[in-house]
């Protein structure tokens, strides 16, 4: 596209109205059309300079034709307007687009006596127009071509000099321009890298919170759970130690009913120690269960005549380790029973004394009735018929979990899986299965 100005349709139509004298159009203003270099109508009017000044704008590039009389004589008036806030291109052709408009403007009988180039309204005082206009005579750029060679020769050489200064002006302020702009974009840059900083410094001091609070909040959370751990180990051993504090008691219950015992027969007749001695015969002869052993170590049995020769002996302590469920049960070899204590009452001086040998006492059965109650539970439950062998208690135990058997001195249990290394059996009692220390049982 060529830079050259262009006059669009109009343009010398609106200029020659105002030069018509029997017009009463004054005035006409000049602009481009968009994105182009072609001039269009922007306006006309009939009132004087202030109505024509009121048009101009600050952000264009305009051209103005102002028709005045004075003394009865027409004079025109051709202005460029270069606002102050034009910039670009536009703004760097204005001085080309300028002469190329002066020279349209001295053909065709077009013509103008005065050429003002204004930046702002102030160069366009109507006192200082008309000043001007009256200095000059009548045929200065009139539409003849009879001019003066020596007027125009002067004439030219002035706008010369004037757009050379115009073009130095605006070459000034292009490099003022581009200064500014550079320096716009140095505080801007500055600016971001200042917020970018701010933004990293801030969420460094957010992370750094963040991670405090998480190691409070861990911290806090492992005491919790030690807390949780400790009071449940106490717990555990509580009920451990109640289940020893009723062993003890029930090992206590059990040498009083001895002492009982022993305190009926202290005294028998010469029949009676003849009854007892039959008896102890008879019961030596007849192996029963042996008591519980002492345990060497967690789950293992003791070896055969490691048990004291007390029967009321304080219930061994269960096995620690419990077995996961076992596989289906392969039946293990009956083990051995130890060999049982033969109890044997010391001999008391009394046994000596004439008084007991009296006839009327020694039908009293009062010793065979505790020794006949010792031993039925062998002879009753040998014969119960069961698919599986069973086994009797010998002391009274509590089930620690929910998977343990709990059952009393005496009880009858079947037993269901006794191949555990660690000594724990599972048995059956009364329709409920659960795993129980072997050491506190005997096998019938």
């Amino acid at each position: 596209m060529s830079n050259s100005i262009q006059f669009g349709s109009g343009v010398s139509e609106a200029v020659l109205d105002v030069k018509n004298e029997g017009s009463s159009t004054n005035w006409a203003l000049f602009g481009y059309k968009p994105k182009t270099n072609e001039l269009k109508v922007d306006g006309t009017g009939d009132g004087d300079l202030s109505e024509f000044v009121e048009e101009l704008n600050d952000g264009k590039v305009l051209f103005g034709f102002v028709g005045f009389t004075i003394n009865q004589t027409h004079k025109y008036l051709y202005v460029p307007w270069c606002g102050e806030g034009v910039d670009g291109m536009r703004k760097g052709l204005f001085g080309q687009h300028a002469q190329e408009m002066e020279k349209w403007l001295g053909q065709g009988g077009r013509g103008f006596h005065l050429q003002i180039n204004a930046r702002t309204t102030s160069d366009l005082k109507e006192s200082i127009v008309l000043e001007q206009l009256n200095k000059v005579s009548s045929f200065i750029k009139a539409s003849s071509l009879k001019k003066a060679a020596t007027n125009f020769e002067a004439e030219k050489a002035k706008s010369a000099e004037y757009w050379n200064n115009q073009k130095q002006a605006d070459q000034a302020h292009a490099k003022a321009a581009a200064s500014y702009d550079t320096e716009k974009q140095n505080r801007l840059a500055a600016s971001k890298q200042a917020e970018t900083q701010r933004l990293q410094s801030q969420a460094q001091a957010t992370l750094g919170a963040m991670e405090e609070q998480r190691t409070a909040t861990s911290a806090a959370f492992k005491k919790d759970q030690e807390d949780i751990a400790q009071k449940q180990a106490n717990a555990r051993e509580a009920n451990r130690q109640k289940i020893l504090s009723e062993q003890e008691q029930q090992k206590q219950s059990q040498h009083v009913q001895a002492d009982a015992v022993h305190g009926v027969s202290s005294k028998p007749t010469v029949q009676g120690r003849v009854n007892t001695a039959a008896h102890t015969s008879t019961s030596t002869s007849t192996p029963s269960a042996p008591p519980p052993a002492a345990k060497k170590a967690p789950g293992k049995l003791a070896a055969p005549g490691a048990f004291t020769a007390s029967a009321s002996a304080a219930p061994p302590v269960a096995p620690k380790s419990k077995p996961a469920p076992p596989p289906p049960r392969a039946k293990a070899p009956e083990p051995v029973p130890e060999p049982e204590p033969v109890y044997e009452p010391e001999p008391e001086p009394a046994y000596e004394e004439p008084a007991y040998e009296e006839p009327a006492v020694q039908e009293e059965p009062a010793y065979e009735e505790p020794a006949a109650e010792e031993y039925p539970a062998e002879e009753t439950y040998t014969e119960e018929q069961s698919a599986y062998p069973q086994c009797r208690g010998l002391y009274y135990y509590a089930a620690e979990t929910e998977t343990d058997l709990t059952f009393n001195e005496g009880d009858i249990i079947n037993i269901l899986d006794d191949t555990d290394p660690d000594g724990w059996w599972k048995g059956e009692l009364n329709g409920a299965e659960g795993f129980f220390p072997s050491n506190f049982v005997e096998r019938l």
